[in-house]
């Protein structure tokens, strides 16, 4: 019977846990892998998938963390009319939003920036011995709703087998 050390991938990517969202991004698409372990001091702490980060760009947070209950908003001169219809009505005919509410380039949020890879990865290790047969791993991988298993030993890491691993072993007529 095959087991997942013999179909998982050798050469695994990762990722450190202090990275920024978007240094992850650049990592996960260079290599173009949909996630991969992330590590911190030398030890897996979790794991970061394209998943995570597009779950935390829709669901994270809105603004700036410095800047919470302290929107300012700023009036031109020229619009400090009592009268509201025209106050809403007219107010971007003649300036443009991020003027209106003086936002420049220069100031604009960077969420993927200022956050690292630590505050949305997956904390739970779901992994597996490199001896595990392949049915069991599949059906491990099927309960828990993941594309990707940790095979490790004790706390080393030896490699990742994905479900396009699984996908390759078969297409291998390896298993």
């Amino acid at each position: 019977m095959t087991a997942l050390g013999e179909i998982m991938t050798r050469e695994v990517v990762t990722v450190g846990a202090g990275a920024t969202l978007r240094e992850a991004i650049g990592i996960l698409r260079a290599e173009n892998v949909n996630g991969a372990p992330a590590i911190q001091n030398g030890q897996v702490v979790g794991v970061i998938s394209v998943s995570d980060i597009l779950d935390f760009e829709v669901n994270g947070p809105t603004a700036p963390p410095d800047s919470e209950g302290d929107v300012q908003w700023r009036i031109l001169e020229d619009e400090e009319s009592d009268d509201v219809p025209s106050f809403y009505g007219g107010a971007w005919d003649d300036v443009g939003i991020a003027e209106r509410f003086g936002i420049d380039g220069a100031h604009e949020w960077d969420l993927l920036g200022e956050h690292v890879v630590g505050d949305v990865m997956t904390r739970g290790l779901f992994s597996l011995p490199p001896e595990t047969p392949l049915d069991e791993a599949g059906t491990y991988m099927m309960r828990r709703g993941i594309h990707r298993v940790l095979v490790m030993e004790g706390k080393r890491l030896l490699g990742i087998a994905s479900a396009s691993d699984f996908v390759r072993a078969v297409a291998e007529h390896r298993v």
